[in-house]
């Protein structure tokens, strides 16, 4: 299995990749972590995180979801199926 998709919203314009990555690996192995940014490097304010089991993705969503990232309320939810 390539691990679990999450969709994080909602993230500070001063978030960064290892901070993302930093605050899930609380919650378990993160395979891989991204934050969308504009043509200009600029964050839009969301991103992905992998984690490595399905297990690990809904610890995080249920302990991340809704906590203070960076002075930002962020949001935490399974990614959509594309």
């Amino acid at each position: 299995m390539a691990g679990t998709k999450l969709y994080v919203s909602n993230l500070s314009v001063n978030t960064t990749v290892d901070t993302l990555r930093n605050t899930f690996s609380s919650c378990g192995q993160v395979t891989d972590c991204t934050i969308a940014t504009d043509g200009a490097g600029v964050s839009r304010r969301y991103g992905n995180v992998t984690m490595s089991t399905a297990a690990e993705a809904q610890f995080a969503i249920s302990t991340l979801n809704g906590s203070m990232l960076d002075s930002s309320r962020i949001g935490v939810t399974p990614a959509a199926k594309q």
